[in-house]
């Protein structure tokens, strides 16, 4: 759609105010000598001659497209001016001036649809980032219960190695004392949880008459830095509990070694 050069109804007069009747406007390609097309009407249907001949107020009908080179004569051949001129607005940007709206205007501009755009790329990349983060953290969480279950079979197959060692070592007293070891020294390995209320040790088989002492150590030597404390309550002949106090870590599972020497 054509607009307006200036107004589309110009009148052209001298300083006087007289019309340059019968004057001539020739309309160019701003800063060229090349002619360009306006029209009498705003859709462009009908183009103007060039030069338009003023009719006799020195006024024309005149809708025109972006920027013009406008040079005026009158009736007798003498240029009036040769001026810059324009529509303001294109054509090209006509809809988005008429636009009713300011959502028509910037559909009319293709705002819109790029934001769409711009909106579907980051859900995409969003969704993209998301899965990868997510098997990202399944890989965290696989690696983890692999190498969790790696350390509880290690803790349990020490455990069990020490409990043999501590097997063998008794059987070891056992045959230096002459078999009555039993009646004289004991120990083993036993689990107990920090702040627990402590674990009953049995002796077995039970000293004859009671026990002198029972010494207490850590036998995971990986948790020393723990630096427990351990209450033992007087012994019996028939066995001894064992509290463990002080850890900084409360409600953990702590291996320790007794020893005990009865009579």
């Amino acid at each position: 759609m054509a607009t307006p050069v200036l107004v589309s109804n110009p009148q052209f007069a001298d300083a006087n105010g007289k019309p340059y009747a019968a004057g001539t406007l020739a309309t160019y390609v701003q800063n060229t000598s090349t002619p360009k097309d306006t029209w009498l009407d705003p859709g462009g249907a009908t183009v103007n001659p060039n030069p338009i001949t003023l009719d006799a107020a020195g006024r024309c009908v005149m809708f025109g497209d972006g920027d013009y080179r406008l040079i005026l004569h009158d009736a007798l051949g003498n240029q009036i001016f040769d001026v810059p001129s324009t529509t303001i607005v294109s054509a090209a940007m006509d809809p988005v001036v008429s636009a009713p709206t300011i959502p028509d205007a910037v559909n009319a501009l293709g705002i819109q649809a790029l934001i769409d755009t711009e909106t579907t790329n980051r859900i995409a990349g969003d969704s993209a980032e998301a899965n990868a983060r997510s098997a990202a953290i399944s890989s965290e969480a696989q690696t983890r219960g692999n190498a969790d279950t790696n350390l509880g079979t290690n803790i349990n197959n020490e455990a069990t190695t020490r409990a043999t060692q501590d097997a063998y070592l008794q059987a070891q007293i056992n045959t230096i004392s002459g078999g009555t070891a039993a009646n004289f020294v004991q120990g083993g390995i036993v689990m107990i949880q920090h702040d627990s209320g402590g674990v009953s040790v049995p002796f077995s088989p039970p000293f004859a008459t009671g026990c002198y002492a029972v010494t207490v150590t850590l036998a995971d030597p990986t948790l020393q830095q723990i630096s427990p404390i351990f209450a033992i309550n007087p012994p019996t002949a028939s066995g001894v509990t064992i509290t463990v106090l002080g850890s900084p870590a409360p409600n953990i599972n702590i291996l320790v070694s007794w020893i005990a020497v009865g009579y």
